[in-house]
């Protein structure tokens, strides 16, 4: 796991444990729609984040997605917006789902995409069957170019995903990952750094390249002009 992945797993975890330790009850018996989220809030939210969809095995991947995203919903969102979470169809239903995914999720995807990506190229055992691959320069390329690509494209990523916002909140990473645009670009990554790890075999140039004897070469083993070479016959046994 990368280093910013780690701190960002290690500062949600010690978020979350000072939610559940420091629990404050509200001061208000209803709740206003400008309130802030509670604290227990939170803890649900990350509750409901790590029973969601997952697109890997890996479970430290999943607690570091969903400790972010659990401090981001305490952090950027409203009474208002949990009570619009709740209604069933409109407008205000729209925005906020949009609100979860611009500012809850989205700012939590890099970090574990990319960790995601770069333990997934690490582990697998697809490279192993280019034997002319490196897999240490590819990984290193794919880690590179993919953090380019999202500093390039993750805005226009998530606002395409915007168009399925109930696809995007229930399975975050996934919808991020089947992203049109990120395939594509992810494509063009995988060429290039197929490209650039690439063991270079040297060319040898004709008259550097060694040339084997050729039997019959001494003058010694050389026949006569005009004279046949007699057929050798095998001992009678």
């Amino acid at each position: 796991m990368s280093l910013k992945a780690k701190l960002t797993f290690v500062f949600g975890l010690i978020f979350l444990m000072c939610l559940s330790v420091s629990s404050q009850i509200m001061a208000q018996d209803v709740l206003q729609r400008t309130d802030r989220i509670t604290k227990s809030q939170a803890n649900k939210f990350y509750e409901t984040c790590m029973g969601q969809g997952y697109p890997a095995n890996s479970t430290e991947s999943k607690m570091m997605f969903c400790s972010c995203s659990s401090a981001r919903f305490f952090q950027s969102l409203r009474q208002g917006d949990v009570m619009d979470l709740e209604l069933d169809v409109g407008r205000k239903l729209t925005q906020a789902k949009e609100k979860v995914l611009k500012y809850v999720y989205a700012p939590c995807i890099e970090s574990s995409v990319l960790d995601l990506l770069n333990e997934e190229c690490q582990s697998s055992t697809y490279l192993d069957d280019y034997p002319y691959i490196s897999k240490p320069t590819y990984c290193t390329c794919q880690n590179n170019r993919n953090t380019f690509l999202f500093k390039r494209h993750f805005a226009a990523i998530t606002q395409q995903n915007m168009e399925n916002l109930d696809a995007a909140i229930s399975d975050p990473i996934s919808a991020f990952l089947k992203n049109k645009l990120f395939v594509e670009r992810s494509a063009a990554v995988t060429g290039a750094c197929m490209q650039e790890a690439t063991i270079k075999v040297k060319k040898l140039e004709p008259s550097n390249m060694p040339v084997a004897p050729l039997i019959g070469n001494s003058t010694q083993n050389r026949v006569p002009p005009g004279q046949k070479i007699a057929p050798i016959i095998m001992p009678k046994q």
